[in-house]
């Protein structure tokens, strides 16, 4: 499905992309640190990308000197604690509220390692077996859309030195005392088309 406008500054943790004229791209507000509950209502497929070695930071290649492509895909949470101004189509403010959103980027792959398999376990409460970590991996993640989850927040100094970042560490089904959040953006699923290697 395709993002409407009312989409658009989800897909960069809540942050609207600049635009011209007299726009200014709003503060990300972020959402406390510690345990948190939150909804998850979509997820951003975002095609394929050079894969870099953290510890070197050069291009991954094989043993024959090929590149090696990562799939990318985020995945989208708003945290109804946490609230920030609306914006319209005009990307000005419409004078009402939302939860706070912010997505959590992962490698489309399910291997034992893997940041997206270790969210989906921790969100279902239970790991895959071997024979269900090999099932479509995209699948996996679509009945998790409009359920309630506890998200362990930190934050962490960005790079660049120019502030804080927010960063999702673990993940678990919510506890059936605590009152589930209602979804209040409308459920997604985008995807772009894979990069040509």
């Amino acid at each position: 499905k395709n993002l409407s406008m009312n989409h658009a500054d989800l897909i960069f943790d809540a942050a609207p992309p600049t635009m011209s004229g007299n726009y200014e791209k709003r503060p990300v507000v972020l959402v406390p640190q510690g345990s948190e509950q939150a909804v998850c209502f979509g997820f951003a497929l975002l095609g394929s990308y050079q894969a870099i070695d953290f510890a070197t930071r050069q291009p991954k290649v094989n043993f024959k000197g090929e590149p090696i492509y990562d799939r990318k895909m985020r995945v989208f949470f708003e945290f109804h604690d946490t609230q920030v101004d609306e914006l319209g189509e005009d990307f000005e403010p419409t004078g009402k509220t939302r939860p706070a959103t912010f997505s959590h980027p992962v490698n489309l792959t399910m291997g034992e390692n893997s940041n997206l398999r270790a969210m989906l376990e921790g969100m279902r409460g239970a790991p895959y077996r071997k024979e269900q970590a090999k099932e479509g991996t995209p699948q996996k993640a679509v009945p998790m859309i409009g359920h309630s989850y506890m998200i362990t927040i930190v934050h962490k100094e960005k790079k660049d030195g120019s502030g804080l970042k927010l960063e999702m560490k673990s993940f678990s089904p919510i506890s059936k005392k605590i009152t589930k959040e209602e979804m209040f953006h409308e459920p997604f699923i985008f995807s772009i088309e894979d990069r040509d290697p």
